[in-house]
């Protein structure tokens, strides 16, 4: 590809966010070893000022930004071509405004693609994210441990959304002595809802990857006790980041999870239900003994090293900018239609079947005919 292009990253840098770190940071740090001219330019900046009249420019941005989304919406002869950078897909309208200045989204996974084209008339581009740089460094573990300490790590919000039902098959864990800890690494709101059995350790980011090395195994879960399709779709960076950070991880037996546990070899621990994570569970005791063990983490390792790289993931960016910019879109094209979104409204539905069973009821007592 032609190195002669512009590539601005718009937005505030926030090295505590894992989806700028896992894209933002990683893209920009191998873009500058290739050769790139990469400018970092915050909302606040006219970004006018960034862009050349004689280079063409490739903006990303992350899709809920509205400061990114704005700073380029003023800029009044649209010379530039940009991606918007997404992750979950809470609702549709989510990315409606990212859409009205995106020339294409960046979703990180097949699903996530799938989901967004089905509304979006853009180019929607799978790009995966590249391993955590915080947790780069981890070479080699020693997994043969006599205490068997696991954890789970992430925003509150998704312990709510996904972990909440296998807190009990975990504690029976803990009774029983299969396990010795469950800890948790989160942020604080999450500290008073755990149960008294497990450990809350508070989310620092410049101590996380020391943190983990405490532990031998993840428990992770997409698993959607909200019954949104965004938990049951999220990306597998947890358990890249798990096997990084020198653990196995234990994972729903959920889309994301199961493609990347398949591919590492480690499928086994996969769980249906609260009562297949419990099986697994009890039998953790003889797998720390075990020199299996660090024979699957090194196999695994090396398929996150190779498959997550950053150098992975810095190629297929410059392919998909590639195929952006040899597209047949047009630097000022002209703005997109509104579209038509569904707004859920849960209470009609509830007095409808309400009103329906009460009807039933009368017509019960009355003896009518349902005709």
């Amino acid at each position: 590809m032609d190195i002669k292009v512009d590539i601005i990253f718009l937005g505030r840098r926030d090295h505590d966010d894992p989806l700028h770190r896992f894209y933002f940071d990683t893209l920009c740090a191998q873009l500058i070893y290739r050769g790139f001219s990469i400018k970092l330019v915050s909302p606040d900046e006219d970004l006018s000022n960034h862009i050349s009249e004689n280079r063409p420019a490739f903006i990303n941005f992350f899709y809920k930004d509205r400061d990114a989304i704005q700073s380029m919406k003023k800029i009044a002869e649209r010379n530039f071509l940009s991606l918007a950078f997404c992750s979950d897909i809470d609702s549709y309208a989510d990315y409606a405004d990212a859409y009205q200045v995106a020339d294409a989204f960046v979703s990180p996974s097949e699903m996530h693609q799938q989901v967004l084209r089905c509304v979006y008339d853009l180019p929607v581009y799978c790009l995966r994210e590249a391993v955590d740089p915080i947790l780069e460094s981890t070479h080699s573990v020693n997994l043969n441990k006599k205490s068997v300490d696991l954890v789970w790590f992430g925003f509150p919000e998704s312990y709510q959304k996904s972990m909440v039902a296998l807190e009990v098959a975990i504690i029976s864990a803990l009774q029983d002595e299969s396990i010795n800890s469950f800890s948790v690494i989160s942020g604080d709101s999450l500290e008073g809802q755990l149960p008294p059995e497990f450990t809350f350790i508070r989310y620092e980011t410049n101590t996380f990857a020391e943190k983990l090395r405490s532990f031998t195994f993840t428990i992770l879960s997409h698993i959607p006790l909200d019954l949104h399709l965004n938990t049951f779709i999220k990306s597998p960076n947890k358990a890249c980041s798990s096997i990084m950070g020198g653990m196995i991880p234990i994972c729903s037996n959920t889309p994301n999870y199961y493609a990347l546990l398949k591919k590492s070899g480690l499928e086994n621990y996969l769980f249906d239900s609260p009562e297949s994570l419990l099986r697994i569970l009890r039998q953790l005791r003889d797998l720390s003994a075990s020199a299996d063990l660090q024979a699957q983490w090194k196999y695994a390792s090396q398929y996150i090293s190779n498959h997550f790289s950053v150098q992975a993931q810095c190629e297929e960016y410059l392919e998909i900018i590639g195929s952006l910019g040899g597209s047949n879109l047009t630097l000022g094209h002209a703005q997109k239609p509104a579209l038509k979104l569904y707004i859920p409204s849960i209470a009609p539905i509830k007095l409808r079947f309400y009103w329906r069973q009460q009807i039933a009821k009368v017509r019960q007592i009355f003896g009518k005919s349902n005709t």
